[in-house]
């Protein structure tokens, strides 16, 4: 979940700033226009239940970048968080529906990456960080609790992973959105990219098995399917995957790869998302708590390089609002950051600064 309405009210003010209308003798003017119209009460986009996991994925810093101790999230931390967060209201909400259509181009009925970001992650919290979520032995409690706010909640699973007891039981949790990534049409290619544990065979039969259940017992979980575009020689195999799933209930899109700057293939795509010629808005429109409940401003601080607070010293808005923050926020529009931040050499995503002439 992520503020809507700072998205939309600054949009004008941010194709001002990508058409280089804006210098960096103006960051303060620019830091008070954006304070404007911040929401002082955060919007949580994502919430690490565990960082457990079972895979090696070449394209996740998790894999040999990450040395935090390996847990689930205490249940007094995630049920403080969840005391603090609150779905978009309905009149809102449709108010950003129709600036997605007319000024972003991007239409409720298609289906895109884009779009699930628009459409999907703006309201909802993703439960993964740098963890499988279904190795979260409360993952089905956890879900129940922001469904019973009234708040969607979405996260990814490796199919490799995927148990059908816990499926259901995750559906019957009122989880609102699941997503199953496949790589690779070649098994062999797919343990190369995802670990040894990773079989597209077995995966594709895993998920038709969950398309049964979720038929049979007529849940409402939406299953996303993805292919994450990690070079250009994949173009065919993304055609005979979305083909795969042609006529099943099933939101089926191509992805572009996250984290290029970790890893990157030669001839990789050029990555097709809303922010690839954009500037990085986490500052501003969402925190996200890791499972320690260190609060971080964006889903890409592995590590926790970037501390804001903690839920057990503070409220999200107490943090939300900070001086800390408030820095953090002036590095982005200036680009002066300190040593140990890794928005400038390790982020795929362009800041303010990177815009002004």
């Amino acid at each position: 979940m992520f503020d809507i309405n700072f998205i939309k009210n600054t949009f004008c003010l941010k194709e001002e700033i990508i058409e280089h209308k804006w210098s960096s003798e103006d960051c303060e003017e620019l830091y008070s226009l954006f304070e404007q119209n911040r929401n002082i009460r955060p919007c949580l986009f994502s919430v690490e239940t565990t960082n457990a996991c079972n895979m090696t994925c070449e394209m996740c810093p998790r894999t040999t970048e990450m040395d935090r101790k390996i847990e689930n999230m205490d249940k007094s931390i995630f049920k403080r968080i969840s005391e603090q967060i609150f779905p978009h209201d309905r009149e809102t909400y449709n108010s950003w529906i129709g600036f997605v259509e007319n000024e972003l181009g991007v239409h409720q009925e298609e289906i895109s990456e884009n779009h699930f970001y628009f459409f999907v992650s703006s309201r909802v919290i993703t439960m993964h960080g740098f963890g499988e979520p279904v190795l979260d032995p409360y993952i089905q409690e956890r879900v129940e609790i922001f469904s019973q706010k009234g708040i969607p909640t979405y996260f990814s699973c490796n199919p490799a992973n995927i148990d059908l007891k816990k499926m259901e039981s995750l559906f019957h949790s009122g989880l609102s959105y699941i997503k199953f990534s496949i790589d690779s049409l070649s098994d062999t290619k797919m343990k190369e990219i995802r670990g040894r544990n990773a079989d597209f065979t077995a995966a594709y039969k895993k998920i038709l098995q969950v398309l049964d259940v979720k038929e049979e017992r007529n849940y409402s979980t939406d299953i996303v399917v993805c292919m994450i575009m990690l070079n250009i020689e994949q173009e065919k195999e993304a055609e005979d995957f979305l083909r795969l799933w042609e006529g099943k209930d099933v939101y089926a899109y191509i992805k572009s790869q996250d984290n290029q700057w970790y890893f990157q293939e030669q001839g990789s795509e050029k990555a097709k998302s809303h922010y690839e010629d954009q500037y990085c808005e986490f500052p501003w429109t969402s925190l996200s708590v890791m499972v320690d409940g260190t609060v971080v401003p964006c889903t890409q601080d592995f590590n926790c390089e970037m501390p804001m607070g903690h839920t057990n010293d503070s409220s999200l808005e107490e943090i939300w609002n900070s001086e800390m923050y408030r820095q953090f926020r002036m590095m982005h529009i200036s680009g002066e950051f300190l040593p140990k931040y890794k928005c400038m050499e390790r982020c795929d995503l362009k800041i303010v600064a990177d815009f002004l002439s």
